[in-house]
């Protein structure tokens, strides 16, 4: 069982930027990274694939550079076959499912007060592109208020004044500039319908995002947030859900994505029932030389972002970026987080997804709960008991069409969903009610059913296994007054923070215990 004081968190909420941070330690510090072009380009085969261990594929034209290129390279998911049978299991499933009570389509209501998420969509009704200007001459933006509209021969044109002289300004969407300079290889050209230059890929697609920099967008309708009424009233709130990457020497790219399909699935059904949903991918490594577990996590879509199944499935079961980038990276957040190196991460030590659900997770709960209310983080997430894992444990054998895989996804997914309504709802007992009438549908007898929900309970609404000893508080006078050295301040701060208060375990337990009481009621 992991102990606080050897568990270490490292969070992004920009994987582009969480490499690229991790990386500049290991420069800074002149530390040996896993896997260098040799390790990458000579790793085993797989059986049936036309990459190798580390997604490298050795008969394609391109470079080394061009396919493990973070931006370019990475852009589409390694194996697009792998994508399609993904959205053929999910519309298989999607057909089986029987979602009742509060997950049947709901009815979202707008509003123009910051309630719930931003929603383009209804943004978009009334939406404008912001301009900036960029002067080429000068390789600068030009305020606005300098710029004036001229015409030759007919036709405007903007400049502005230096030294007497009129410089020619070309008009951009805002955010164009910055995604140009982060993104070498974007291209500038002009939207014909807006007359704006903005940045385009390759495949002629606009890049509203790259590097963390955006396309910045207006609109004009004012009532632009998008909520959901919890029944009996006020606002349900939203979801965080992570997804485990990484694994042992015979996983590859098909075992990792089927761990992303009850979390796919489960975005999706949530996000159709006006529940907004974030996701984060994991790497929970187990450090047995030092007896320490340290997590990487960054995030793969935003409340209010759509989903989009290539970018989820490129950094939780591309291989490319886990056995490279990530790897990598690693070194020098361990360096950061840990104040020492270890060249030799080993993945057979990754921690199962079991250990992080009931060991780790309560620990990042109560982490990211402190840096929200710190001003760390950002501040959507009101309620740390909807921060949850589909546990889902693959070997290297699984296949994603198979019928026993396709069971399991729907049981992890169901586990979840039946918790999550059992939170939104103001009547747990009907939730369980109809979770029971389900199940004894499908088969099942009540010991089974019985053990079933205890699960899908138990697994989130269980405490840490210690106890926070001093607060945050406490220990900042402590620091104040001498009686902790910095390093010792910041060390014990770091192990507290992850730990419930005696009160908060007892509060978990009690609204656990309540919902099993009603279950108990309900089978004997």
């Amino acid at each position: 069982m992991p102990k606080a004081k050897d568990n270490y968190i490292v969070f992004g909420f920009d994987p582009y930027k969480f490499i690229e941070e991790g990386l500049d330690i290991v420069k800074r510090d002149k530390l040996k990274t896993l896997y260098n072009e040799s390790a990458v380009t000579s790793g085993s085969s797989i059986k049936g694939k036309d990459y190798n261990w580390h997604g490298y594929k050795s008969g394609s034209s391109k470079s080394f550079e061009e396919q493990m290129n973070i931006n370019s390279g990475l852009g589409s998911f390694l194996d697009q076959d792998l994508l399609t049978k993904v959205e053929q299991v999910y519309s298989n499933i999607n057909a089986k499912l029987d979602l009742g009570g509060d997950f049947k389509a709901s009815r979202i209501k707008f509003t123009e007060k910051p309630l719930g998420i931003f929603s383009f969509a209804q943004a978009s009704k009334g939406l404008i592109r912001p301009v900036e200007y960029y002067s080429k001459e000068e390789k600068k933006i030009i305020p606005p208020d300098d710029v004036f509209k001229g015409k030759f021969k007919g036709l405007d044109y903007f400049y502005h004044n230096q030294d007497g002289r009129e410089l020619i300004v070309e008009r951009r969407q805002e955010g164009t500039t910055n995604i140009a300079d982060s993104c070498t290889d974007v291209l500038l050209k002009e939207e014909e319908q807006s007359k704006l230059v903005l940045p385009y890929n390759a495949e002629g697609k606009i890049v509203n995002e790259c590097k963390g920099n955006k396309l910045r967008y207006a609109t004009t309708t004012k009532k632009v947030y998008a909520y959901r009424e919890k029944k009996g009233g006020g606002i349900a709130p939203y979801v965080d859900l992570y997804i485990s990457t990484g694994g042992i020497y015979d996983v590859n790219p098909e075992q990792m994505i089927i761990r992303s399909l009850p979390n796919i699935l489960l975005s999706r059904i949530l996000e159709k029932a006006g529940v907004r949903v974030r996701m984060f991918v994991y790497w929970s490594n187990r450090d047995g030389t030092q007896n320490r577990d340290f997590n990487t996590m960054f995030m793969v879509k935003n409340y209010g972002e759509t989903i989009d199944l290539n970018k989820i499935a490129v950094f939780s079961s591309d291989t490319r970026f886990y056995r490279y980038w990530l790897a990598n990276s690693t070194v020098g957040w361990y360096k950061f987080m840990c104040g020492d190196a270890k060249s030799n991460f080993n993945t057979t030590g990754t921690n199962s997804p079991s250990v992080f659900m009931k060991d780790v997770l309560p620990m990042i709960r109560n982490y990211v709960s402190y840096q929200i209310s710190v001003g760390a983080f950002p501040s959507q997430v009101v309620n740390k008991k909807l921060m949850l894992f589909a546990n889902m444990d693959v070997d290297g054998s699984d296949k994603i069409e198979s019928d026993d895989i396709e069971k399991t996804v729907i049981e992890k997914f169901y586990s979840i969903l039946d918790y999550i309504q059992m939170q939104l709802s103001n009547t747990p007992r009907k939730v369980l009610q109809d979770i029971i009438k389900r199940e004894k549908d499908n088969g099942k007898d009540e010991y089974d059913i019985k053990t079933y929900i205890r699960s899908a309970i138990t697994n989130v609404l269980s405490p840490t296994k210690e106890f926070q000893k001093q607060s945050p508080a406490e220990l900042k006078k402590l620091y104040d007054i001498g009686s902790l050295s910095k390093s010792e301040y910041e060390e014990q701060l770091r192990v507290e923070i992850m730990l419930d208060t005696p009160k908060e375990a007892d509060d978990i337990i009690e609204e656990r215990d309540k919902l099993l009481n009603i279950l108990n009621t309900l089978i004997l």
